[in-house]
């Protein structure tokens, strides 16, 4: 493990823990009267207790990305649905490379609600595609926004998570978040996923849609997260 430690004028320092598997910063505001010994000796502690708390993962990140692939296959082909399809690829992979972001109870639970969040929400292709939306999930779950006391700062702070990563993913590669627009991009159509006709046509050339590379993105944004030491969920044995 190492800490390097680096000074900015004089008033705050930007602190590197830099081991094999991990490396993140902070940065620590300092005033007149702050003891910097005292203020060092703490830092280096700090660094060796979260070094510790950092449970390795079972294997290895790329291998986790690639089983969210293998699992948005397995779950497309099963349920085809982009919304559940999606949220059990990340969450599955993850729990696969030890990192359990919510138990297996949990995560039945929100089976159902994924499920309606599909094509837009009710198949009505006009709100947020439903990988985009269950990843949103997937990533708010491992951020872990607590009840039990004010959630301002913490909901922002995950808004801004999921703004910066899955939406502007999204953004870039389809220019919108929203269903019919995502399948225009996609497909160079929409369809109305509402009428069964449509729907079964759709299916007969989805190629799992955005699900495989959404789960993905979302897997490598989550174990970015977990480097950077802001997942707040004890990885499994």
């Amino acid at each position: 493990m190492r800490v390097l430690i680096k000074y900015h004028n004089n008033i705050q320092i930007a602190i590197l823990l830099d081991t094999p598997e991990y490396q993140f910063y902070i940065t620590v505001k300092l005033d007149h009267n702050t003891n910097q010994d005292i203020l060092m000796s703490g830092i280096v502690e700090w660094a060796r207790v979260k070094e510790e708390n950092m449970t390795k993962l079972s294997k290895s990140k790329k291998k986790i990305i690639e089983k969210s692939e293998e699992l948005g296959i397995k779950y497309e082909a099963k349920y085809k649905a982009c919304g559940p399809c999606t949220f059990l690829a990340i969450v599955d992979a993850l729990r696969w490379g030890g990192l359990e972001i919510m138990d297996q109870d949990i995560e039945d639970r929100f089976f159902s609600g994924t499920c309606v969040l599909t094509a837009g929400v009710a198949m009505t292709g006009d709100g947020t595609c439903g990988a985009v939306a269950s990843s949103a999930m997937a990533i708010a779950s491992a951020l872990s926004i607590p009840r039990e006391r004010p959630i301002e700062n913490s909901l922002r702070s995950a808004c801004a998570s999921v703004r910066n990563t899955i939406l502007e993913k999204y953004y870039q590669e389809y220019r919108s978040i929203l269903c019919k627009d995502v399948q225009r991009k996609f497909f160079g159509r929409a369809w109305d996923l509402a009428r069964d006709d449509m729907s079964h046509e759709f299916l007969k050339i989805t190629r799992g849609c955005t699900i495989l590379q959404t789960a993905k993105w979302t897997t490598e944004i989550i174990l970015n997260e977990f480097e950077k030491g802001n997942v707040n969920i004890t990885p499994i044995a």
